[in-house]
């Protein structure tokens, strides 16, 4: 001890008057006010205190007029509770608004008195303190406040919105979130977790990325699955901490949107490339069988061996005519997926499209080993003869790949007043259940090793059934699983059978002849080899290779017929076909574009740009022979 510090007191030994000024001085300083009352409830003395709190003078104080302080509305409120509580002698809590000079207003307070006991359990008086509150009780209405405000955004949020404690449990949620994991709109989730509401997998899943938020006290993104009524549902939900208690936060809230539609897409997506690379793979196969046949034939035709050469001719035609199908099936998704397939409708007789289709498989079918069975009867349709005789053939040739050898192939015909049926059955491979819509997407392909080695793109179903619906009708297909076999039923709008017409008498038919052709073809093969065939049946043709010098030969040779390819150097063929047009002073000539485009546009421009027929490469004999002979017979 110091000097400046002087000799030691103990508290007992302080004086009383010294004790009462620090307490009285503690007091002051805080907005604690001290009181003291009889046992009877009245002030007996001035409260200094009371006076500093309320302004009474202390004479106003005296007897109950310290009471004349606390608000009328709340004054009989107390004097009953504070008589129970003096009448039970205990400590008694009571909340008013009592006048404050400092603030010129009343203000919530809390009145806490005890009893002083004497001996004998006897109340000597009563001493209490007040405590303005006010403060308090605002931050506290305004946090009920802010809460409700709160419950009330969250609960009618339109989309998934949620607060949720350390355990997982909802604290706030809004209907959307409500009805999505319980099913009811009226349902509440607050205070149950995710593990009492959904799977335990998805829940875990949930719960994992709850944690990672909250251990890292970052916001995460995530995408998370919940299932609803058989449907999964995909949310795209940010979850972020809310305000720390210590070191961690204690809740987390989320909201999220519904990526469903983008999920399903990038998933459509994901598939639709994984069946274009497998397409892609499988018309590189497809197309090299047939190509490795032509080469090994091409050998064949120089050998001396008559036999052989012949065999060698009937595989070329029977490869290529193989290729120029696959080649027609990919135009024709290419106009079917743009909407661009015409019809050339009129009365069509069902039998004769069911003959055409027939014939058309039959070489398949032998191949196979397959027997095709007709079970029809006449009726008539409204359609395109050709187009459904396409949806006929994709049938078959779809029922033949797909049964087995010695097995056989059912085409049958059933009607009623409105409906033509036309189904073709096998029992062959069979169909998964999943399967029975997706073998009508366009590149679909089923896992099938007999299939395969026949060959084919898979496209026939997906063209046959956008026939179908182009004419009114429809195409679906029946199974009951692998290895059972399958039914395609194809239903078509009857009509009454057309009245038949009296043939028209023939004209004088102008007597076959020598034809001269121009042919305009930069591609040498297939310049030289259209030009040996064309001599080979008795015409006379001159060719060349580009645009310019085909413009000058047409316009010096003066042929009957100029066959003109569209991608050509220099001049292209409208710009060829124009030419001609505008300076041309010879007989009729007819002008012949042949190209690899068969949109309804390029059909159109090559009609404007003058041309007479419009032929898409691959070209078939058969189409050429017909062109030719309605120019032989013009007259």
């Amino acid at each position: 001890m110091t000097d400046e510090e002087g000799p030691e007191v103990s508290a007992s030994e302080e004086p009383l008057e010294l004790r009462e000024a620090r307490y009285r001085a503690l007091f002051e300083a805080s907005s604690t006010v001290l009181w003291a009352a009889d046992p009877t409830g009245r002030f007996r003395s001035g409260q200094r205190e009371w006076a500093r709190f309320t302004g009474m003078a202390e004479e106003e104080q005296l007897d109950f007029g310290w009471m004349a302080a606390i608000h009328a509305d709340d004054r009989g409120r107390f004097v009953r509770e504070w008589a129970e509580a003096r009448a039970r002698t205990e400590v008694f809590v009571s909340e008013v608004r009592i006048w404050s000079q400092t603030h010129d207003e009343y203000r919530e307070c809390e009145l806490r008195s005890a009893p002083l006991l004497a001996e004998g359990a006897r109340v000597r008086e009563w001493v209490g303190h007040l405590v303005d509150v006010s403060e308090l009780r605002r931050a506290q209405a305004a946090v009920r406040e802010r809460d409700i405000l709160l419950g009330a955004l969250v609960e009618n949020a339109p989309v998934p919105l949620f607060v949720k404690d350390r355990e997982g449990r909802y604290v706030l949620a809004s209907h959307v979130v409500s009805e999505l994991l319980t099913g009811d709109p009226e349902g509440s989730v607050v205070g149950r977790t995710d593990d009492e509401l959904l799977p335990w997998q998805v829940a875990e899943t949930i719960r994992a990325n709850d944690q990672a938020v909250l251990r890292s006290g970052e916001v995460h993104v995530v995408e998370e699955m919940v299932p609803n009524e058989g449907d999964d549902r995909w949310w795209l939900t940010t979850k972020f901490p809310l305000p720390f208690d210590g070191d961690e936060p204690a809740s987390l809230a989320g909201i999220a949107i519904d990526v469903t539609e983008r999920h399903r897409r990038a998933e459509e997506r994901a598939e639709a490339i994984r069946r274009r690379d497998d397409f892609l793979a499988m018309l590189s196969h497809e197309l090299r069988n047939p190509m490795q046949a032509i080469l090994h034939a091409v050998n064949l035709v120089d050998a001396q061996d008559a036999d052989a050469s012949t065999e060698a001719k009937a595989i070329i035609h029977r490869q290529a005519h193989h290729v120029s199908r696959m080649l027609a099936d990919l135009l024709d998704v290419s106009r079917m997926v743009h909407g661009r397939i015409d019809l050339t409708t009129g009365p069509v007789a069902i039998e004769r499209v069911v003959d055409a289709a027939v014939e058309t498989v039959r070489p398949l079918a032998l191949q196979a080993g397959v027997a095709v069975r007709v079970d029809g009867r006449p009726a008539h349709v409204e359609g395109d003869e050709t187009r459904l005789v396409q949806v006929v053939v994709n049938l078959l040739r779809n029922a033949v790949t797909h049964s087995r050898q010695g097995e056989a192939v059912e085409l049958s015909v059933k009607t009623t007043d409105e409906t033509l049926t036309l189904e073709v059955c096998d029992r062959g491979a069979g169909i998964e259940p999943e399967e029975l819509e997706r073998i009508f997407d366009p590149f679909f392909q089923r896992e099938q090793s007999l299939a395969r080695s026949l060959g084919g793109l898979g496209l026939g179903l997906s063209l046959g059934r956008t026939l179908a619906e182009l004419h009114g009708g429809t195409l679906h297909a029946e199974s009951e699983g692998i290895g059972k076999g399958a039914r395609f039923v194809l239903e078509l709008p009857r009509i009454a059978e057309p009245r038949a017409t009296p043939d028209a008498p023939a004209g004088p038919a102008r007597p076959k002849g020598e034809l001269s052709f121009v042919l305009v073809e930069d591609n040498a093969d297939s310049r030289e080899m259209l030009t040996l065939w064309l001599r080979s049946r008795g015409h006379r043709v001159v060719s060349c290779a580009d645009g310019e010098t085909g413009l000058k030969t047409i316009l010096e040779e003066q042929p009957d017929i100029a066959v003109v390819d569209i991608g050509l150097p220099g001049l292209d063929g409208y710009e060829v076909a124009r030419g001609v047009r505008e300076r041309w002073e010879g007989p009729p000539l007819r002008l012949v574009a042949v190209t690899g485009y068969g949109r309804e546009e390029d059909r159109r421009r090559v009609a404007e740009a003058g041309f007479d027929d419009h032929l898409v490469k691959p070209v078939e004999v058969a189409v050429l022979e017909q062109l030719f002979a309605e120019e032989e017979n013009a007259g």
